[in-house]
């Protein structure tokens, strides 16, 4: 039998003692997930007494398949930062995911933070918003962490290490015009990506990380508050509108990248 702990995703949160409170939100909220084995999470709290802080640092980062960065004007002035970063930066080469989640308003334009995709917008940190708001993007967090967790235990490591699969272009459909960067789809066409979306992210909150993560945008602002379907075929006109749409699929793929709906899509237009 395959040891359990083989299977869990191993998740390291990177903060300082003045985010003390969002760290604990997070944790509360991806204790189900611990509990269940689903994940075991490592932060700066979990070190020992008498334990070396720099080595036990260095053995979270190194055996972290997923990092999340609380990031606030405090952790950037902090050495965690500082002497931590370097690490995460060869970590981030090897292919881990690191999510930064921006906390409070900090200076951004010295750091290399905003190439990653963020969860939160540095422009709107989570001590700026509501507590509903901020609810939504803890849990946002949880389902992404699960979604890593789920690939990792149903495709194996190789999945969170690796690109996705290469798309095969083989069979190219009419719909797409080769010349042109972006897909030109049919009604019908449009109407199959819709039902792909909503087979692949069957919430509103997971098509919203999706948005967020892999196009940089805000479904409210793209689609307002509405059902799934109709989120859903507002982000398939914005794509079209704006010439994202491969790049929306693209980014579904990735971010699914086990959903047959989208497999068959991706396979017949692009």
């Amino acid at each position: 039998m395959e040891h359990p702990l083989l299977n869990t995703l191993h998740v390291f949160i990177s903060s300082v003692e003045q985010d003390k409170a969002y760290l604990a939100q997070l944790q509360t909220h991806l204790s189900p997930l611990e509990r269940k084995g689903v994940i075991t999470l490592w932060s700066y709290n979990t070190i020992g007494v008498g334990t070396d802080r720099a080595t036990a640092i260095k053995q979270a980062i190194s055996s972290a398949e997923l990092v999340i960065l609380l990031v606030s004007v405090d952790f950037l002035a902090s050495s965690n930062y500082y002497n931590d970063y370097p690490l995460l930066e060869a970590r981030a080469a090897q292919g881990i995911k690191i999510i930064p989640v921006f906390v409070r308003p900090c200076y951004l334009a010295d750091t290399s933070l905003l190439r990653f995709q963020a969860i939160s917008r540095s422009e709107t940190p989570v001590s700026s918003m509501s507590n509903a708001k901020q609810e939504r993007i803890w849990q946002q967090i949880v389902d992404f962490v699960h979604t890593q967790a789920r690939q990792k235990h149903s495709q194996g490591y190789q999945t969170l290490m690796s690109p996705p699969e290469a798309i095969d272009t083989n069979s190219r459909s009419t719909v797409m015009n080769k010349e042109d960067e972006d897909l030109s789809l049919s009604p019908d066409a449009r109407e199959e990506l819709i039902k792909a979306l909503m087979s692949a992210f069957p919430r509103l909150a997971d098509l919203d990380m999706l948005v967020s993560l892999k196009l940089d945008e805000n479904l409210e602002a793209i689609a307002g508050q509405q059902n799934l379907e109709q989120a859903a075929f507002s982000l398939v006109n914005w794509a079209r509108k704006t010439g994202n749409v491969r790049a929306l699929v693209q980014g579904a793929c990735a971010q699914n990248s086990g959903n047959a709906s989208l497999k068959a899509f991706a396979r017949r237009y692009m």
